[in-house]
């Protein structure tokens, strides 16, 4: 756990340190190096979280150039790689970079919260997701680029991205209509009976036979085992966690309204609420099954991260200064206590690729 909370701290640090200083040099190192800290904790790790050997196993049986399989860009992506070198080590190096290059081109777009984004980013869980799932996560690192193109209303640049992320991993397709959903401003009764009509949905219908036949029919690649398999879509659901998130935020927008009004004009203040809202049901969503959540858990709830820095903007600067440090000191609390005590993501014990050639001597492991 030491080798993660090092990699955070110092790459927070340093993002900091970047919005301190006027020189365009010495700001574009701070960056590089904060990339840097945590891509390499990501992309050396061996044997490091649940899919990796899975996916180990996926590169050294891809010997050719295909496109028969729905996700072709993963699987040429690979034989690209191999062209190079047969060490499957270099697809974690490589895959590392795509995600955390658009999450970090993401947040960049936020001016003045980019390194509280980040840091949230890596104090929510959602690095440590990265670390399973990768084509799924890919493909959400770009839904999370072309998020943009949704707010500046250009839907052919965004149909495009999303179209690219789905040759990674198909399921973002589903995220086409999420223009849509995202565009429009949803009324205050309009909230209130979605939200209704989903809770009854979620805790009183059965949609478990209705999700079979919608998955089976539409994603059969992917989704069909989650339903027919090993898998059972009646367990494994999310946490109830990004509820409170994404509903406090939701209502924190409501409660200080007039203070936002203050700060944002009332068209971007319409968005940030209707997005809190939107994220409130993928959130709820997650709660059901398993599919629910892996839709909603890689896709959408991580979106948060974009919203919580507007919690201390309507404050006046010391105050400011004081809830960003409470948010700091809870976030490196809540990814120390969930990942000692429950593992998430079966990202402990942490070992490297050097730990696995015995090139460190006594094989020492970083202590959990």
């Amino acid at each position: 756990m030491l080798i993660y909370l090092i990699a955070i701290i110092l790459s927070i640090l340093l993002l900091f340190l970047s919005k301190k200083t006027n020189n365009t040099n010495l700001k574009r190192i701070c960056i590089a190096l904060s990339f840097l800290s945590i891509f390499v904790v990501s992309a050396l790790r061996y044997n490091v979280g649940s899919d990796y050997l899975t996916y180990e196993k996926w590169f050294n049986k891809i010997n050719s150039l295909s496109f028969k399989y729905a996700d072709f860009a993963f699987v040429n992506l690979i034989f690209f790689i191999k062209l190079f070198t047969n060490n499957s080590q270099f697809l974690f190096v490589v895959t590392s970079f795509i995600i955390l290059f658009f999450i970090f081109v993401s947040a960049f777009r936020y001016k003045d919260d980019y390194d509280l984004i980040i840091f949230l980013f890596l104090s929510l869980g959602f690095y440590f997701s990265t670390f399973n799932g990768i084509r799924q996560w890919i493909a959400a690192s770009i839904f999370m680029y072309s998020f943009k193109y949704i707010e500046e209303k250009k839907f052919i640049k965004y149909a495009i991205l999303v179209f690219c992320s789905s040759l990674f991993h198909m399921s973002a397709l589903l995220l086409i209509p999420c223009y849509f959903i995202f565009s429009h401003n949803y009324k205050d009764k309009t909230k209130i009976i979605l939200l209704s009509i989903l809770i009854v949905f979620s805790k009183v219908v059965n949609p478990y036979q209705l999700l079979a036949v919608i998955f089976k029919i539409f994603l059969p690649l992917y989704y069909q085992r989650y339903v027919v398999g090993n898998f059972s879509i009646n367990q494994n659901h999310g946490t109830f966690m990004p509820v409170l998130l994404n509903g406090g935020m939701l209502v924190y927008y409501y409660i200080f309204k007039s203070r936002f009004l203050k700060i944002y004009s009332v068209q971007k203040y319409e968005k940030k609420k209707n997005m809190a809202f939107i994220l409130t049901i993928f959130a709820i969503l997650n709660t059901i099954n398993y599919i629910f959540s892996r839709i909603s858990a890689i896709y959408f709830i991580p979106m948060i991260i974009f919203l919580i820095p507007d919690v201390y903007k309507i404050f006046g600067v010391k105050i400011q200064k004081v809830i960003k440090l409470i948010i700091i000191v809870v976030g490196l609390l809540y990814i120390t206590i969930n990942t000692t005590v429950k593992n998430s993501n079966d990202v402990l014990p942490y070992k490297t690729i050097f730990d696995n050639n015995n090139l460190i001597i006594n094989n020492a492991k970083v202590v959990k």
